[in-house]
């Protein structure tokens, strides 16, 4: 395992605008997902009809991750993080189509960065969208908690969907154990 001042020495080299604080508490984010890993086993894998998910056991429960489209994620993420295409002209928008059967601009969300935006925007669908991570926690094949988080942009880094896989999973094992609490008052 890489050491937290190696972490952090390349996180201020390849991030400039970095303070030394953030980059320190990522250094050791980086070193506390790795342990988890390694003393889980966690590792994704990719089913038959090429849906990703991983399946560990933890505190007692199986958990398993999986990654789902999230067919609303451009209405609820997309749009406030990106911008929107309309009909209609806005301040610092940019010019889309003149075809009448697609909308005339795109409104960044974040003007100091439409370009940017745009280009991104118009990538949605062809290049990357918007995916659910859902985590079961069971026990004997018994589903009894679940967590999620939507609106994750695909082309994330893996480390980024296994952090949020754990965050989840610590979520649904809360609520497993209070499940198990009021059905058999145990746990």
């Amino acid at each position: 395992m890489e050491s937290k001042a190696n972490i952090y020495r390349v996180l201020r080299q390849t991030y400039s605008f970095m303070t030394a604080a953030h980059a320190w508490a990522c250094a050791q984010a980086e070193i506390d997902l790795a342990r988890r890993v390694q003393a889980t086993g966690f590792e994704w894998q990719t089913d038959a009809r090429y849906n990703e998910f991983a399946t560990w056991e933890e505190a007692g429960f199986t958990l398993t991750a999986r990654k789902e489209l999230d067919e609303l994620g451009w209405e609820l993420v997309g749009r406030d993080f990106l911008g929107t295409f309309q009909e209609l002209w806005a301040p610092h928008a940019i010019h889309h189509s003149d075809d009448p059967r697609i909308l005339t601009w795109f409104v960044p969300a974040e003007p100091d960065y439409r370009h940017e935006n745009y280009r991104r925007a118009r990538s949605y669908g062809d290049d990357w969208h918007y995916v659910d991570v859902v985590v079961t926690a069971s026990r004997e094949g018994v589903v009894l908690g679940e967590a999620r988080l939507c609106g994750i942009e695909s082309d994330s880094d893996e480390s980024h969907f296994t952090t949020v896989a754990f965050e989840q999973a610590d979520e649904a094992i809360a609520f497993a154990h209070t499940a198990l609490k009021n059905l058999c008052g145990c746990h």
